[in-house]
């Protein structure tokens, strides 16, 4: 299969255009207006945040009554560190790192979703092999981080074909790592997210074989995370941080995501053009619909990705990836943006 940006496009579910603030009747905050900026310390990393990076560059947190200290952060692991020092206040950690994180004792909760990327993030097959779909790649080697999101991803996937973890041979290694090894041929396939399967593509010929979503696998996210003692002492500061991310929402829905493009772009180091690419892929998540347990990407305890974030969790303890078993039972919190979305009329 040969990648078109066009079936990317195909994937976007069409949504209708939501009317800016005041149209909605959706005022800022009396106590924004009125009272001293609440302080947030709010973890910055280099990946796909639309809605974050969009509310940073058009003031909405300063809009909605807060003063934001933006953290910069490599990596999820190191929201994990932050949040269990108390240096950081809310945080965008994948999944894994954030199950990581809730087994090692750190008390944080999730409130939103930052990125979608089961559709950007799957496999690819070295350009001269016959792999064309996923049952292909039984008896195969392929590539992949472990510990990562594609690392279940691409077992979870494989299951779903009747293919276990002994009929395939798997080398661990990084994004970087995964490209020399395509090139030099001592791999089959590679199970990784964007951008580097763009990088794949483009700079060893691979061949798309398809996304996790195209195989039920819904678990490539991350969260917005809150620490539970900012939570409780500042509720109204939570509940502004996340009436910002629904004015992002509605200002892209309206107007188009440039702004978010743009910053994301510059945040990763890669093209414009290649960032539009990754937005038709995985879109800014639907904030309005985060309350909806049957949403794919709901908060909601016990919708659909909840239950299938505690999988991934038993899954990452089985494997021996984090020392504890992580119970998510009660790690999201929907009550944040309920409270918000009732409030804008949602």
């Amino acid at each position: 299969m040969t990648y078109d940006p066009r079936r990317a496009l195909r994937r976007k579910a069409l949504t209708a255009l939501v009317a800016m603030p005041l149209a909605l009747g959706l005022a800022w905050p009396a106590a924004a207006q009125d009272t001293k900026p609440i302080p947030v310390r709010i973890g910055l990393q280099a990946q796909t945040s639309w809605l974050l990076y969009t509310a940073r560059d058009l003031k909405l947190f300063e809009k909605v009554g807060l003063d934001p200290q933006y953290v910069r952060l490599t990596t999820g692991a190191q929201s994990i560190a932050a949040m269990a020092s108390r240096s950081l206040d809310i945080a965008s950690p994948g999944v894994t790192p954030f199950a990581a994180g809730l087994a090692q004792g750190v008390n944080w909760k999730i409130i939103g979703i930052d990125t979608t990327l089961p559709n950007a993030e799957g496999f690819v097959a070295r350009k001269d092999t016959e792999i064309r779909k996923l049952e292909d790649l039984k008896g195969k080697t392929i590539a992949v981080a472990r510990g990562s999101t594609s690392y279940y991803g691409l077992l979870a996937a494989l299951q779903g074909k009747g293919i276990t973890k002994d009929d395939v041979k798997l080398l661990l290694m990084g994004p970087p790592e995964q490209i020399g090894a395509m090139s030099n041929g001592n791999v089959d396939a590679v199970a990784v997210w964007e951008p580097w399967i763009q990088r794949q593509i483009k700079e060893t010929g691979a061949r798309l074989i398809g996304m996790e979503a195209d195989y039920g696998v819904h678990t490539a996210l991350a969260v917005y995370a809150v620490h539970g003692e900012f939570a409780e002492k500042n509720r109204q500061a939570v509940d502004r941080f996340l009436e910002a991310l629904l004015l992002a929402y509605q200002h892209i829905e309206k107007n188009g995501p440039d702004v978010a493009i743009t910053a994301v772009a510059d945040a990763m180091g890669i093209s414009k053009e290649l960032a539009r690419t990754m937005y038709e892929e995985a879109p800014a998540p639907k904030v309005p619909r985060w309350t909806d347990a049957d949403y794919q990407y709901s908060v909601v305890p016990g919708s659909p990705f909840p239950m299938e974030a505690q999988k991934m969790a038993s899954f990452l303890f089985e494997e021996k990836i984090i020392d504890k078993k992580a119970d998510l039972s009660s790690a999201f919190d929907d009550s944040f943006i309920r409270r918000v979305l009732g409030s804008a009329g949602r």
